[in-house]
């Protein structure tokens, strides 16, 4: 795992000031720049877990609608992210890819009370304490600012509002029984109306999560840790193309689920060499989709594409599922050199009225061997269930039954070496096996369509297996004043569909990123310049529509400025 101080992630040059996006500084991290959603080490972004303070959040996006553009997170909240790219604990499950683990700020630390402005949001956020009787709050608020400066230099570019309020209060002893109530809530609009070719739409989006946690310490050699909590996501699209020639539309759409849920976490340090941690998971989700479609396609477009003329659905369900999960690891330091890890984890779903999982096990182990004072070799070999949430069904593509468990095994090996002046190195190579992946829907020309269900483009991916390897190389050095990294990657993440390798839609190939955190005085400066191979495209010509991501757009490369006063 890497360890990012939530200083450092708010001062990286990142579109929107955003913390999400801030990680993709990390080798094996891929965002398309429209999207804040992470691609970790060739897996999709529904793989990848995120908690805050231990508590998942199934939407930590603005616009989910349209490209998750922004986090739902303020990043000053953030006081560190535990950042795994592949071979984490049996505590996390249920994602197969990788884990932001995000805590937040003590709410003490100074200054109390911030506000901030920016072209992307106008914040407020405010925290304190009362030792006399034990008691601690933190709020934060953003409101989007976007809206206004995008009627200012384009009266076509929509009316995007978007906003999050989150908000904890503590009482008890931090080397005792502590608790604290937290909420986080995020909405959503976004107005668009392109005009000529079609395209209208109206996407509104709601998050709310709200949860009790309590924290429990006896002695140095036990803790325990409870969450209790309830989600509720909303989501409302309306639609529509209306381009005669191509494609006439129309959609609607309403979802909304929620979750009730239960966590808890032990661990026990009875002596120097052995570190015990178990616990458990229950969830109860309840969604409820309506949906609608239509569509209608010109015979040579029908035709090019391989598809009818006509697309017509209207599926209205209430499917209901609960998940039970059980995990242990025992971390021994068998000699003073070498550390070994051995966790399982164990998980099983029941849909209402469709299937019941078998209990589905993940074994996971690793292995740390220090070959030197300033060197070390890395192991790791596990499995990774995930079973799809309440929330994922693919509705809008046709799908009314969640499919099977995907699977995914890992192979990773890593040498960890320091080296003089405060640099460190990193190599880490991986290797992933998915035996059945699920089946999922691209659009093969345009993939930052507002209705992509009803683009004449849309396929359907359903590889037989997939494999991702790849191998990554991060050197970072520390000063008294500045800190400087720098990372290279090379992967290869490949779909096996009908006996053919396709790359996919999201594979880099290569991929280099180098920054600099300086700060000098009150001035705090920030720069990361990056570049990567261009994305799989699949090309179109007069002979027609090629293979499927058998070509690449050009290389891609970016370079981000930041510049901080206090």
């Amino acid at each position: 795992s890497v360890l990012l101080d939530g200083e450092t992630l708010a001062a990286q040059p990142s579109l929107g000031d955003d913390a999400l996006r801030s990680l993709a500084r990390l080798p094996g991290i891929a965002q398309s720049g429209a999207s804040a959603q992470s691609s970790i080490r060739g897996g999709e972004s529904s793989e990848v877990l995120i908690l805050l303070d231990g508590f998942p959040l199934r939407q930590a996006f603005h616009m989910p609608g349209y490209q998750s553009v922004f986090g739902v997170l303020d990043p000053g909240l953030i006081a560190e992210a535990e950042v795994y790219t592949g071979g984490f604990p049996a505590r996390y499950g249920n994602r197969m890819a990788g884990v932001f683990d995000l805590q937040t700020i003590d709410a003490a630390r100074k200054p109390h009370s911030v506000l901030g402005l920016s072209f992307f949001n106008a914040a407020a956020r405010h925290g304190d304490r009362l030792e006399s009787i034990g008691m601690e709050w933190l709020a934060s608020a953003r409101i989007g600012t976007l809206q206004p400066l995008l009627r200012a230099v384009e009266a076509d570019a929509g009316e995007p509002t978007y906003s999050d309020v989150y908000a904890r209060v503590g009482f008890g002893d931090p080397e005792g029984l502590r608790i604290s109530g937290n909420v986080l809530w995020s909405r959503d609009e976004l107005d668009i109306e392109v005009q000529r070719r079609g395209e209208q739409a109206q996407i509104e989006s709601r998050g709310r999560y709200l949860w009790l946690r309590a924290d429990r310490e006896w002695g140095e050699e036990f803790q325990g840790s409870l969450w209790l909590g309830h989600s509720r996501i909303d989501s409302v699209r309306i639609g529509s193309i209306d381009d005669p020639e191509l494609t006439v539309g129309s959609v609607a759409d309403d979802r909304a689920s929620e979750f009730r849920e239960l966590r808890a976490r032990f661990s026990w340090h009875p002596d120097s060499r052995h570190w015990f941690e178990g616990g458990g998971e229950w969830t109860d989700e309840k969604a409820d989709y309506r949906y609608r479609a239509s569509a209608a396609y010109s015979d040579a477009v029908a035709s090019l594409f391989g598809r009818d003329t006509a697309l017509s659905r209207a599926i209205e369900l209430a499917p209901h599922r609960e998940r039970a999960a059980l995990f242990a690891t025992h971390r021994w330091q068998l000699s003073d050199s070498l550390v070994s890890e051995l966790g399982l984890r164990a998980q099983r779903t029941i849909t209402e009225g469709m299937t019941t999982e078998e209990w589905l096990l993940d074994p996971r182990f690793g292995l740390r061997w220090r070959l030197a004072p300033l060197t070390s070799l890395r192991a790791h070999w596990g499995r990774f269930h995930q079973t799809d949430e309440v929330h994922e069904l693919k509705v809008e593509d046709g799908v009314n039954g969640f499919p099977d468990a995907q699977r995914s095994d890992h192979f990773i090996l890593g040498v960890d070496h320091r080296l003089p002046g405060g640099m460190a190195l990193r190599i880490e190579g991986f290797r992933k096996l998915q035996s059945d992946p699920r089946p999922r829907f691209e659009n093969l020309l345009d993939t930052l369509s507002l209705l992509p269900e009803l683009a004449p483009d849309r396929v359907t991916v359903a590889p037989n297996s997939a494999e991702i390897r790849g191998v990554e190389l991060s050197l970072t050095a520390e000063g008294l004043q500045s800190t400087r990294w720098m990372t290279l990657a090379w992967s290869d993440a490949i779909d096996r569909v009908g006996g053919i390798d396709v790359s996919r839609s999201w594979d880099q190939t290569w991929a280099v990123t180098a920054g600099i955190d300086w700060e000098r005085g009150y001035w705090r400066y920030g720069a990361i310049a990056g570049a990567h191979r261009g994305w799989p495209t699949t090309r179109v010509d007069e002979s027609g529509i090629g293979s499927r991501n058998a070509d690449h757009l050009p290389a891609y490369a970016t370079l981000d400025l930041r510049a901080e006063y206090r």
